[in-house]
């Protein structure tokens, strides 16, 4: 019953696939020849939709033409020409044009001229109207969007262009206006298809059309398309069978021709098509069911059949049955006999393999003996090596395990981590050339070592990339049946232990501000030279000239750089062999082998001549020297070291003043070249403070350093940021604090100079206020010093008179209103009033 079934089931599929097949075939047939035929007819429609938009174009074109060939003509017209011959002109280009409604000439004084013999209202403004607007905005030929024309009567749209005199002025502008019907009904002349519809749109507004209604769905789809650019086409409607919209761009207007084409007008002959395509799926629906059933018949129930007969076979041990023979001929018979032959194969089969399996299960109990006791040793082994295993790969050394010709027959994740190579890329490898191939000699050696061992032998080794690592290497053999059959090669990365002791002891050596030697170390290669007995040597001492007065002046972190720089240009001058130190606070020594005391010299002017070119801005440079030379074995280099100091301290005093007067005037340089404003206001201020300082009974010297004063009160400024001194506009309140300090930087600076230490105090307070309200220290009447008196009423004075990037400047009435003011409370009361006084005699 359940062959039948399954016979019956077979059946069933096979008409179904008879009928689906064809079906199938015959559908998918009529959509690609209905996609091909429909592709080929928008291609054909495209191409026509854009000859329609070359006509369309042309037409506008040759409508326009006359305008083009009027606006021309006027431009070259004199200015006596009369209406008369204006309008006999614009006459011409209207009966020239059968398509134009009117043509016009609007000038630019509002007058109009019209061929059609319309005259404008009272009151009426040409130059208002859409197309005199955008004439006048572009230069050739517009075409404006639809309007309603001035009288009222129709839609219309005009092609427009301006005329301009020789000289490029504005003549006015000549017009022609197309009624929209017009343009619609050449539309209708020139059909794209048989049921077409053409439309025109600029930009999003519809122009005109060649039907009176549109259907819905047409106008969703080219409202989804607004505004229109470029060509394309969409699918209107929904079915199989679906219209198109397709739009292109008119030449020359910059309008869109939109076509609605039906889908009768692409597939004309679809109804003829799906005719014979059902015809030809009838057709092979027939011929799948007649061979269906012959296929049955003759092939598919003789087999269902014969596994009937197959199925109620009896199988036994020693005994199978046989298929009886068919009285069908042919293949059928000879199938049955095959089978037949088949089972007689099988019983035979069967009873060899039931005699061979008797004989295995004896085998099979021997072998499980066998197997047990060998599971046992291999579990035994692997739980030692997965011992080895983990204590290899997871120790924190690098090991790598090699033969006793040093090849890597292993090597664990930190050895491959340490010296950045890959585990395919090492095994097999001999470990002497693979990490040490910079020192061959030492690690064949090391390598000879194999059945003694070696432990913590400090080295270096190689990385894959060439990178030369500090390594401790200890060597442990591997012992079997009394001989070394190869060793562990143990690595221990001391990069940071090493990098330690270097750095300590760079520490005992260096000097860490300006990298050079220490006074241990020179005082260490003093007496190793002292007991050498070599000759001669020299000894070159150096004193940072005016290192005070940066630091005190500008913070110890330039004070920093400017020793920095001062040891650059020490070693700059250094030879082979000399050893340069930094021996104190701001002095350094250099210990020069065989050079004699005129070498050391010339040497002394070489590092002269190195601080002048690092010298910039606030970092200048300069050393005070002193040389001493051993030229005896008896001299004493110590003592040769104290007559060098004493060398230089002389030369120091002696060149002192005019170094820090370099100083200084290297600081007033930098000033200026930070801000040109400031070094033209002290200027400036030198005179006037000098004669009002004349006026209030100052004399001699007095009035020498009221002057220099006046002059340098602001080199504090020297010490505030470039943004801050520059700024365009206000200084905001942390700014302003940042402005303030000025005067106590410049304090410093002064102080930190002999020659100017008087002027000091002058400096400080040249900003404090008669009432009390300055900075820094808000001192006020008779405490504030009377130089700073001064200073603060001329300073005033050429700030108010001079401009400033964030103002402009004011004029010297207005200045000297100012003054007066603030006389008792910016200014001191009779200074005020002498330099009012003084500047009333200059005027």
């Amino acid at each position: 019953m359940a062959a039948v079934s399954r016979g019956r089931r077979f059946y069933v599929a096979l008409i179904v696939l008879a009928i689906g097949l064809p079906l199938l075939a015959t559908t998918v047939m009529y959509a690609v020849f209905s996609s091909r035929v429909t592709e080929d007819a928008y291609t054909i429609a495209q191409k026509r939709v854009n000859r329609v938009a070359r006509e369309v174009g042309q037409w506008l074109d040759v409508q326009a033409r006359g305008v083009e060939l009027a606006a021309a003509q006027i431009a070259l017209m004199d200015e006596g020409t009369s209406e008369a011959e204006l309008l006999t002109l614009l006459r011409g280009v209207l009966s020239a044009s059968p398509a134009l409604r009117s043509v016009y000439y609007g000038t630019a004084d509002n007058r109009m001229l019209n061929a059609s013999g319309w005259v404008a209202p009272p009151g009426w403004d040409l130059r208002l109207r859409p197309w005199y607007i955008k004439a006048t905005g572009t230069r050739g030929l517009v075409f404006t969007d639809p309007f309603l024309n001035a009288s009222g009567d129709a839609m219309i749209v005009t092609v427009a262009q301006a005329v301009h005199s020789a000289e490029g002025s504005l003549l006015g502008v000549v017009g022609a206006d197309i009624e929209l019907s017009t343009i619609a009904r050449f539309l209708v002349d020139t059909p794209i298809t048989r049921h077409s519809a053409s439309l025109l749109y600029n930009g999003g507004n519809l122009i005109t059309s060649a039907r009176d209604t549109l259907d819905d769905s047409l106008l969703a789809v080219v409202e989804r398309n607004l505004p229109f650019t470029g060509s394309g086409q969409e699918y209107v409607g929904t079915g199989w069978l679906r219209d198109r919209m397709l739009y292109v761009p008119v030449p020359r207007v910059g309008w869109h021709l939109v076509a609605y084409v039906p889908w009768e007008d692409f597939f004309p002959h679809a109804r003829t098509l799906w005719m014979y395509v059902a015809l030809i799926g009838v057709s092979g629906v027939g011929l799948m069911l007649g061979l269906a059933s012959f296929y049955y018949g003759q092939v598919s129930a003789p087999l269902l059949a014969l596994e009937r007969t197959i199925n109620s076979l009896h199988i036994k041990e020693d005994c199978f049955d046989r298929i009886p023979p068919v009285n069908r001929p042919g293949r059928f018979a000879a199938l049955v006999n095959s089978i037949n032959d088949l089972l007689d194969r099988a019983q035979s089969y069967y009873l060899e393999v039931h005699t061979a399996k008797v004989e295995m299960e004896a085998m099979n109990a021997r072998l499980e003996v066998a197997v047990t006791e060998e599971r046992e040793s291999r579990n035994e082994l692997e739980i030692r090596q997965g011992y080895w295993r983990a204590l290899f790969e997871n120790a924190q050394d690098a090991i790598a395990l090699v033969d006793l010709s040093c090849t890597i027959i292993a090597a664990n994740a930190a050895f491959l981590r340490l010296f950045e190579w890959k585990g395919e890329d090492v095994i097999g490898r001999d470990i002497d050339l693979l990490v040490a191939s910079h020192r061959l000699d030492e690690a064949r050696f090391l390598s000879s070592q194999t059945t003694v061992g070696i432990a913590n032998f400090l080295t270096a080794r190689l990385t894959s990339s060439g990178q030369e690592i500090d390594v401790e290497i200890s060597i442990v053999p591997i012992r079997a049946l009394g001989h070394v059959e190869g060793a562990y090669a143990i690595y221990r990365d001391v990069r940071s232990r090493r990098a330690a002791e270097r750095e300590m002891q760079k520490l005992s050596q260096y000097d860490q501000l300006t990298g050079v030697y220490n006074r241990a170390y020179f005082d260490n290669s003093l007496r190793n030279l002292e007991q050498s007995g070599a000759v001669p040597i020299s000894l070159l001492l150096g004193d940072t000239n005016g290192l005070k007065l940066v630091n005190d002046a500008f913070g110890h972190a330039l004070g920093d750089e400017v020793l920095r720089l001062s040891a650059d240009a020490l070693r700059a001058c250094a030879r082979p062999g000399d050893i340069v130190a930094r021996v104190g606070g701001d002095e350094f020594a250099m210990i020069l082998p065989n050079t004699t005391e005129a070498e050391a010299e010339a040497l002394a002017l070489c590092v002269e001549a190195e601080c002048r070119e690092r010298s910039e801005g606030l970092r200048q440079l300069s050393l005070a020297f002193g040389v001493s030379c051993k030229t005896a074995v008896t001299d004493n280099l110590f003592g040769l070291f104290v007559q060098a100091e004493d060398r230089m301290y002389r030369r120091k005093l002696r060149e002192g003043k005019s170094v820090r007067g370099s100083l200084i005037t290297s600081l007033m340089q930098a000033l200026e070249e930070k801000t040109r404003d400031t070094t033209a206001h002290s200027d400036r201020m030198g005179d006037l403070a000098r004669d009002l300082a004349r006026r209030l009974g100052a004399s001699g010297s007095d009035l020498d350093d009221i002057y220099m004063l006046a002059t340098l009160h602001d080199i504090g400024k020297i010490g505030v940021p470039d943004h801050i001194l520059n700024k365009p506009s206000q200084l905001s309140p942390e700014e302003w604090e940042i402005m303030k300090k000025h005067s106590e930087i410049g304090y410093r600076i002064a102080s930190a100079t002999v020659e100017l230490a008087h002027l000091a105090e002058g400096i400080l307070h040249h900003h404090e206020r008669w009432d009390g309200t300055g900075y820094p220290y808000a001192l006020a009447g008779e405490d504030i010093p009377w130089p700073a008196q001064i200073i603060s009423v001329v300073d005033a004075y050429d700030a108010m008179t001079n401009p400033r990037a964030y103002r402009g400047a004011l004029t010297h009435t207005d200045a000297l209103l100012c003054i007066r003011a603030g006389s008792g409370k910016q200014f001191a009361p009779h200074v005020a009033e002498a330099f009012l006084a003084m500047m009333a005699e200059l005027n």
